[in-house]
């Protein structure tokens, strides 16, 4: 993967399309390759990849620090989610899924991701629920 260090995505389909174009051949084959669950390929991206974006993507973590534009950008469209992971995820989600012509339902992603900050009593950008 080759991506790009001048460019900060300031919109969810504008990360896409810089994932995709930092693909090189032989990571549009490890994704694509059916020995392995999309789900596996998808984690082993978030460790690697998905640390890169965090970093030089600002996305920045804690209570009133979802600032960046693409984590306002995603807050706008999915419901609230904000938290880098998350953004993070679904980015790698949508990609993951496209490459391989598996059908990614937003809604599903969406509802996994509340719920797993709600479970933990925690808002969608990982802050404490207020009384």
């Amino acid at each position: 993967m080759k991506f790009r260090n001048d460019v900060v995505p300031r919109e969810f389909p504008q990360a896409i399309a810089l994932f995709i174009g930092a693909l090189e051949p032989a990571d549009h084959f490890k994704i694509g390759d059916r020995q392995f669950a999309s789900r596996d390929v998808a984690k082993a991206l978030y460790l690697t990849a998905g640390r890169w974006m965090k970093h030089h993507w600002g996305l920045s973590e804690g209570p009133g620090h979802a600032n960046s534009a693409l984590q306002v950008d995603c807050a706008r469209r999915f419901e609230g989610i904000c938290h880098p992971g998350d953004v993070v995820g679904l980015v790698i989600d949508l990609v993951v899924g496209s490459l391989r012509s598996e059908a990614v339902d937003m809604r599903v992603l969406i509802a996994k991701t509340k719920k797993h900050w709600s479970d933990r009593g925690l808002n969608l950008d990982g802050s404490v629920v207020g009384p």
